[in-house]
């Protein structure tokens, strides 16, 4: 059975405000079954619809192997937590399935769960918000790649109204574009420094001995995705 329904919150004073939900992903209802003997797709009601939750891996080459064989899951960047997030990218630390409006299934194994195929390759998707990547990191995990990320991406030099920022914003005004085009380069060092911090966590992760290449699964630089959301490369489900 594959009914679906929105994760309720146990606090009554939640629902006056909106609940978050991972905005990348989007439901069809015209898909081929599972299992089916009839290998073609159909049209499904409105509690049966499929949940994509995972996509083509734009950072392989069409038509190469890696390309077949992976997708890539995107974890939503939150507005809501702090005043921080407005100004620097923040990324969810809730695994994909686990947000307060997070479409959820009746089905009772965990992890993720095909139902369909969708899409041109015949993917496998189900029917709740809960990704591949759910079979690779537990939700404690994810929780720790993400904060660390988001910490990273929090220093003051990265804020975009932090002193330096507004500074040298001043300054190219008052010397017309001088200062950045003169001194710009030598303060910004510190800022290329933290991308570098940034960088050097996610090949550890990425490198043989490292977290999630052990789970065959890669992180994404966040600036590769322009911080509109923290891509991870997965597996293709079956």
């Amino acid at each position: 059975m594959c009914t679906s329904h929105q994760r309720e919150e146990d606090s009554a004073t939640t629902g006056e405000r909106a609940l978050f939900f991972n905005y990348h992903e989007f439901s069809y209802s015209f898909y081929e079954d599972l299992g089916s003997k009839n290998a073609k797709p159909t049209e499904h009601d409105e509690d049966h619809k499929l949940c994509i939750t995972h996509f083509p891996n734009v950072y392989a080459a069409r038509g190469s192997s890696e390309f077949q064989v992976t997708r890539v899951v995107r974890v939503p960047r939150r507005f809501d937590e702090s005043r921080s997030s407005l100004d620097t990218p923040q990324f969810s630390t809730q695994l994909p399935g686990d947000e307060p409006a997070a479409i959820v299934g009746d089905d009772e194994r965990s992890g993720f769960v095909g139902f369909g195929r969708y899409d041109t390759g015949g993917h496998v998707f189900g029917c709740s918000s809960v990704s591949p990547l759910s079979d690779h990191l537990s939700a404690a995990e994810f929780a720790e790649i993400v904060c660390r990320v988001n910490e990273f991406l929090l220093r003051e030099e990265g804020c975009v109204y932090g002193w330096r920022n507004m500074c040298c914003l001043v300054l190219d005004i008052l010397t017309g574009g001088l200062w950045s085009w003169v001194l710009g380069p030598l303060l910004s060092r510190p800022v290329f420094q933290e991308s570098l911090v940034l960088e050097q966590y996610v090949a550890q992760l990425n490198s043989p001995g490292g977290l999630l290449y052990e789970r065959g699964v890669r992180l994404v630089l966040p600036r590769r995705s322009g911080c509109l959301s923290l891509d991870f490369v997965v597996p293709r489900p079956e």
